[in-house]
């Protein structure tokens, strides 16, 4: 049998506040590794200290670069994003600099030196600058492949698990549809991305978000499908 590989990532991390520790302790529960997009701009110094203390076995969660501070730099008219096709190379590789030294200081070995543009917004010039500094991994949703710099690999992101309407208000979690989205995700890439906000996981999607990692992880139990950390894929 065929082994699928996936994986989990949870975006807009900055401080060890409740709702983030509650998918932490589940998904380590769960023996699920998460890869955790930190916002390096708006870390606080709390959160190295938590992870540190918690003692979690690290084959079950690394920490990567999203984005500087999750800014809007896009022009007026433009759709959401901090590093969009319009913004100029150097403004871009000064944040992405920034945000991979304020990782490297926080994390040390936990940093996975991989990128996650917010909203999932980015150009050539975000490709070049993230190869530039010396970042292995990109990850993000794009109708198709990107050309990519002999040195990135790309880490698609296909499920999303939140949803939200046009104006990026949160919707109530469809557990169906979910599952059937990953299901036909794990079918056909060789590699699936399923990501996830944590703050967007309110009192009434947590019981969905809970049986969804169940579903998680019956499909690991099978054999089929097996989920790493983002590190791992490098």
């Amino acid at each position: 049998m065929k082994v699928r590989l996936a994986f989990l990532r949870d975006d807009d991390l900055a401080a060890p506040d409740p709702r983030f520790r509650r998918v932490f302790e589940l998904c380590v529960g769960l023996r699920l590794p998460v890869s955790y997009a930190v916002v390096p701009g708006r870390l606080r110094p709390q959160l190295p200290r938590w992870l540190r203390a918690r003692r979690a076995p690290r084959a079950l969660y690394d920490l990567v670069q999203h984005g500087w501070t999750h800014s809007v730099r896009s022009r007026r008219g433009e759709p959401r994003g901090e590093f969009p096709p319009s913004r100029p190379y150097a403004l871009q590789r000064a944040d992405m600099e920034r945000g991979r030294a304020a990782m490297r200081r926080a994390f040390g070995p936990l940093f996975t030196p991989a990128f996650v543009p917010p909203y999932h917004r980015f150009g050539a010039d975000t490709l070049r600058a993230a190869a530039e500094l010396g970042l292995r991994g990109f990850s993000a949703g794009a109708p198709r492949l990107p050309v990519l710099p002999r040195s990135l690999r790309w880490l698609p992101a296909q499920v999303g698990v939140n949803r939200y309407d046009d104006r990026y208000r949160v919707l109530p979690l469809d557990l169906d549809a979910l599952t059937a989205a990953t299901a036909r995700s794990l079918r056909s890439a060789p590699v699936t991305g399923i990501y996830f906000h944590h703050a967007a996981l309110g009192r009434g999607d947590w019981e969905a978000f809970v049986r969804y990692c169940g579903f998680l992880r019956r499909l690991a139990d099978t054999g089929g499908v097996r989920f790493v950390r983002m590190r791992d894929l490098l």
